[in-house]
């Protein structure tokens, strides 16, 4: 039982980072094109 419990933990962490993976994608893509190609953009906590 507890094996399956960290399985399914495994595999919503592997969900989780891929969806990650997607969203911060489209930021930069967004980003970028809202500064232009010229400036570097940077995305970092406030």
């Amino acid at each position: 039982m507890l094996e399956d419990f960290l399985e399914s933990g495994e595999r919503l962490w592997v969900r989780s980072a891929k969806l990650l993976k997607v969203c911060e994608d489209y930021m930069w893509k967004a980003a970028k094109k809202e500064s232009g190609r010229e400036k570097l953009v940077s995305m970092t906590d406030n």
